[in-house]
């Protein structure tokens, strides 16, 4: 059977990162087949007991799903103004997944939601994770406005870009734009502020893709699970 540390079968069972793993190691909180384990460098194979505060952990398949999250549903589990939730969409089999989105988008925001239980994709970093938006506003857009969106805005002393603005359709019958572009941006949040801030209102904003996993073909409120080479870009981010 291969061996691997430690800390690295702790992560493949799914219940922590590997870092948080090596922190448990260190405060003597892991027994390997009822031994506590207080070294980084101790190996394990997958027939082994693994024990975290004395709870057995257990290998647990890896699951990737894709969500095209509609808008009027919030990305979280529970909520104190009981609005709807992503978990309304769940069957009842990926139920039991205990799956978690790796972002999340904003109450008003629609489309691309990646879903996982795979611990080691928790809290990753989307300004550096290249993704598409296409937004409505109740606004004529111009080429002012085009200019200072791909200069890019300060938000919070981090100039934000917009990259590659297409697809612009002017709609001057009902004084409204539609148009696509790709940004690096922490969450949409943000996002929806730099629109505020630049008196721009927003109808409706839906993301189209994360990296290069998009939701096309994919109804609203649907959910697929991620192709193989889906996965692997997001364990290079």
């Amino acid at each position: 059977m291969d061996e691997m540390r430690l800390q690295k079968a702790i992560a493949l069972r799914g219940c922590y990162s590997r870092r948080e793993a090596e922190k448990l190691i260190l405060d003597g909180k892991v027994m390997v087949n009822d031994k506590l384990i207080t070294t980084l460098g101790s190996k394990v194979n997958n027939n082994d007991s693994i024990k975290i505060n004395g709870k057995l952990i257990t290998n647990k398949e890896k699951k990737y799903y894709l969500l095209n999250k509609p808008s009027g549903y919030i990305s979280t589990y529970y909520d104190k103004f009981k609005r709807k939730s992503i978990a309304e969409l769940f069957n009842n089999d990926l139920k039991l997944e205990q799956l978690f989105p790796i972002d999340k988008l904003d109450y008003i925001t629609s489309g691309a939601l990646i879903l996982t239980n795979d611990s080691n994709l928790a809290g990753i970093d989307f300004s550096k994770v290249l993704t598409t938006y296409e937004v409505r506003i109740f606004n004529i857009i111009n080429q002012g406005i085009i200019n200072k969106l791909l200069k890019g805005i300060n938000v919070k002393n981090d100039i934000v870009k917009f990259l590659n603005i297409s697809d612009i359709k002017l709609d001057k019958k009902n004084n409204q734009s539609s148009f696509k572009f790709d940004i690096y941006i922490k969450n949409d949040k943000m996002l929806i502020k730099i629109f505020n801030d630049l008196g721009l209102k927003i109808k409706w904003l839906k993301r189209l893709s994360i990296i290069d996993i998009k939701i096309d073909g994919l109804n609203n409120k649907e959910i697929r699970p991620l192709k193989i080479h889906e996965i692997k870009k997001l364990h290079v981010l």
